[in-house]
């Protein structure tokens, strides 16, 4: 995995640290116990983002409302409501963890892109699911099942001095993974046109990370997120 297969790496990681949207085909319905929303012939449970808001949909596959999910409230109409001041600020904050982390482990910011990416793990993202989560989530030195049911943000920078310019000569492309403040972990690869799967966030490989070969942790991820 280290001479990378790559499928554009950077087209690999956005569209697995994208928000959990909707996709075109989703349509809201509505019977006498409440709204629910269509995903094909199947119907959205957790927490989804619908044309720009949040909505979270219980085990049966109603929207919640007028409630408190995860520590998020949720209006009348269904949606998280937000406060674009506290949002605001908490943004930079991250962020600015975000760069004293990197900064820490001696790495130069030549770009910041700033929050590329926000979502609510869920179990269900893990394994079948649109996103590559898997891939972003089999890279971390932590068990995702401790943050179901949590936001997770993504900050993207282009630094220098990272391990992976050794082995590719060019700058490196990383995401840095926020949860309640704290730095989780991320991801990382060259900055460039090179093709292949996502490192840590220190350039380390799936099978550096886990020990295991590509095929054994497919295995056992399969066994442990796929139902």
């Amino acid at each position: 995995m280290k001479k990378l297969k790559l499928i554009a790496s950077s087209l690999l990681v956005m569209s697995v640290l994208t928000l959990n949207s909707v996709g075109v085909n989703a349509k809201w319905k509505q019977d006498s116990n409440g709204w629910w929303n269509t995903e094909g012939n199947s119907w959205t449970v957790g927490w989804k983002e619908i044309d720009g808001k949040w909505y979270y949909f219980n085990s049966d596959g109603y929207m919640e409302h007028d409630t408190t999910i995860d520590g998020y409230k949720i209006g009348s109409d269904g949606a998280w409501i937000q406060s674009t001041q506290n949002v605001s600020a908490d943004s930079e904050k991250d962020e600015k963890t975000a760069e004293n982390y990197l900064a820490d482990q001696g790495y130069k910011i030549i770009t910041s892109r700033g929050k590329t990416s926000e979502y609510i793990l869920e179990k269900n993202m893990l394994w079948g699911s649109s996103g590559d989560y898997s891939e972003v989530w089999g890279v971390q030195r932590v068990e995702p099942d401790k943050y179901f049911g949590k936001q997770i943000i993504g900050y993207n920078f282009i630094v220098k001095n990272h391990p992976l310019e050794k082995i590719y000569n060019v700058n490196t492309n990383v995401y840095v993974l926020i949860s309640d403040g704290q730095i989780i972990g991320g991801t990382s690869f060259p900055d460039g046109d090179f093709v292949g799967g996502c490192y840590s966030l220190d350039g380390k490989t799936l099978e550096e990370i886990t020990g295991l070969s590509y095929e054994q942790w497919c295995d056992n991820w399969k066994k442990k997120y796929a139902s």
